[in-house]
């Protein structure tokens, strides 16, 4: 698959949430100003891929059904989240937990994704795996600050 009707510009959106991912790793930013940047980097992830998918639809690399059936796929289409106006904390925190879980769920399908693709023979059974998962599932739940289980 070739693209290039954007002229391969969407791969700015990577380099760009790529340096952010680096910057969260090293800053010394409040939880709630980190958890937005990692908010930022998710969404521009999922720009990217966006723009892929459109990509390659107008370069001809896709018809229309492998342009739906990919954009499925690859969770673009995501689970709508109600937006409301909280009059109250109880509601202002159902709602942030709600997102949080949200995007939790979005960063590891992104990453099983990310492991199916490019990594899997590099763990060498499946409870590697799944430790690796589960470590990634305990530094995003404290990323959003979501309760334990």
């Amino acid at each position: 698959m070739s693209g290039g009707h954007f002229n391969y510009t969407q791969y700015n959106l990577i380099n760009i949430a790529d340096e952010i991912a680096e910057i969260v790793k090293e800053a010394e930013y409040k939880p709630e100003t980190l958890a937005r940047f990692k908010e930022a980097e998710r969404t521009i992830r999922k720009a990217h891929a966006m723009a892929q998918r459109v990509d390659w639809l107008l370069s001809g690399d896709d018809g229309e059904d492998e342009f739906h059936e990919r954009w499925e796929q690859e969770g673009l289409l995501g689970p709508a989240l109600a937006v409301f106006c909280a009059y109250d904390k109880d509601e202002s925190d159902l709602y942030a937990h709600a997102l949080g879980y949200y995007s939790a769920l979005w960063d590891i399908g992104q990453e099983m994704r990310s492991i199916e693709k490019y990594s899997l023979d590099s763990y060498k059974d499946t409870e590697e795996l799944i430790h690796h998962l589960r470590e990634k599932y305990y530094e995003l739940r404290a990323a959003y600050h979501l309760p334990e289980d």
